[in-house]
């Protein structure tokens, strides 16, 4: 990811544009671009096919898992496998599944108000950049790049802080983090400081970096086992609906950011009670 900001911008600069008329007839008449600002997406298209083909051979030779075996733990690169006994599989009682479902409805919350701010920072940080920092364009490939250094950089920090604390007592600093360089970028830009957007940017992508193999973690935690692929498909429709109505109803990326971070704001509140909330269904 860090490789392909580079390459992409050394794309866009050396490959020229080419414009192709087609008439399919019919008045169904449209051109195709390639090469010039557009190489980037061509290369990405082609890393995709690629993709695909070795996804597709891949699968040739898969077998689906046993489901009576589970990964326990993992030893440097080789995985643990342990045999499911009967009361891991079972339901929790009724007087803990009510709790249960409320930490699950609270955790798609933040799931939601963190990856719906990811998108629409993914939708403005370029246009914000490029607002009052036109000489930056050449370049975006280079800041994309500075963008992946810092989330793998988040990653490396979740690992050794992860060795202290455990997922639910990071997941407050992180999103900490995030609400606090989205509101330093919007403010930032409201002020034509572009240097210190830029400095917010990254600091937002180190939480990112951060903040997914923490939630990886604590999903196995918070969902239950059975519906878990079930619940993991609800938790996208609030988060595409969020992301949706900030985009389409923010009219600038100053007051999308803003309102991002308030929301990451409210859900943190959900996150300084996560340690002690999970312990006691622990306990229970």
């Amino acid at each position: 990811a860090i490789a392909s900001g580079i390459v992409g911008a050394a794309a866009v600069s050396a490959a020229p544009r080419k414009l192709y008329n087609l008439h399919m007839g019919l008045n169904l008449d449209f051109n195709l671009v390639f090469g010039g600002p557009v190489a980037a997406f061509d290369l990405a298209a082609l890393c995709c096919g690629v993709g695909a083909v070795l996804l597709i051979l891949q699968q040739a030779d898969a077998r689906p898992p046993d489901p009576e075996w589970h990964v326990e733990a993992t030893v440097g690169t080789t995985p643990v496998l342990s045999r499911r006994s009967p009361a891991s599989s079972g339901r929790p009682g009724r007087s803990g599944s009510w709790r249960r479902g409320i930490e699950v409805i609270l955790f798609g919350a933040i799931i939601a108000a963190f990856e719906g701010a990811l998108f629409v920072f993914v939708f403005s940080w370029s246009p914000l950049l490029l607002g009052g920092w036109p000489g930056l364009g050449p370049h975006l490939g280079l800041v994309f790049s500075l963008f992946m250094l810092c989330c793998a950089g988040g990653s490396f920090c979740f690992k050794t802080l992860s060795e202290i604390w455990s997922p639910a007592k990071l997941l407050f600093p992180i999103l900490a983090v995030a609400f606090s360089s989205l509101f330093a970028a919007a403010y930032a830009a409201r002020v034509n400081c572009m240097p210190a957007v830029l400095v917010a940017f990254l600091l937002f992508e180190l939480s990112v970096g951060m903040y997914f193999p923490c939630t990886s973690a604590l999903k196995s935690d918070v969902v239950p086992d059975q519906k878990r692929a079930l619940i993991y498909s609800l938790y996208r429709v609030p988060l595409n609906g969020f992301a949706l109505g900030v985009l389409l109803g923010v009219p600038s990326q100053t007051s999308a950011l803003a309102l991002c971070g308030a929301v990451l704001c409210v859900v943190a509140v959900w996150a300084v009670l996560m340690p002690s909330k999970l312990a006691q269904r622990m306990a229970d």
